[in-house]
């Protein structure tokens, strides 16, 4: 999923499902909620009677605390079964000295972007209450499950949470409520569903801008 016309163009010439799964692309505003969740690209792609993964990658960053992200995920959250699976990382400058934070910040802002650090505590709070954090918990996301010795980078390496937990409990809804929550527009990228699991993932365009 995303509202980058670019990515868009992208998508509709890249993603095609095959005998191993179902792909599609979803042009919304994370902004939105209902707008994503009442989709017919989404429905008739992902089966949301069965577990799915929300996965919020280096997209909560660009979502000011007047966007209320935490309400955001949890209006997604609320229409997912349980058993689903919620994925996210953060930027944060916990580790980092202020110095190497502003930098960070101005040269984001040299491109018109906004970034909000958050510290682990506040990135926690964004997480649905009701649901089952998976070790090893948020941790720096070179920290998360290593491939080789997390030790020979420095947190402040890195500085970037992740974490993964499970939706425990659904609170069942009546219907689809309007979305009142506009400000701070993120960009997204791609739903995907594979032969052994599906899942709606948003990414940030404007991360993937920088690293350009």
């Amino acid at each position: 999923m995303d509202n980058d016309p670019i990515v868009l163009a992208h998508a509709r010439a890249l993603l095609t499902s095959s005998a191993q799964g179902q792909t599609a692309y979803l042009d919304a505003d994370l902004n939105r909620p209902a707008d994503i969740l009442t989709s017919p690209v989404l429905s008739g792609t992902l089966d949301l009677s069965r577990p799915v993964a929300l996965s919020l990658l280096a997209v909560l960053d660009f979502l000011p605390d007047a966007a209320h992200p935490g309400a955001l995920i949890e209006r997604l959250m609320a229409e997912l079964p349980t058993g689903s699976y919620l994925v996210i990382s953060h930027a944060t400058d916990d580790r980092s000295t202020p110095d190497a934070t502003q930098r960070l910040v101005d040269l984001y802002g040299k491109q018109q972007i906004s970034i909000q650090m958050r510290s682990r505590d506040e990135v926690a709070a964004q997480v649905p209450a009701g649901m089952e954090l998976i070790e090893p918990g948020i941790t720096f996301l070179h920290r998360w499950h290593p491939d080789s010795d997390a030790d020979q980078y420095a947190d402040d390496d890195a500085p970037l949470y992740a974490g993964r937990h499970r939706h425990a409990l659904r609170t069942p809804r009546k219907r689809l409520q309007s979305d009142a929550v506009c400000a701070h527009t993120p960009r997204q990228n791609a739903d995907q569903r594979q032969s052994t699991g599906a899942g709606v993932a948003v990414t940030s365009s404007k991360a993937r801008h920088m690293a350009a």
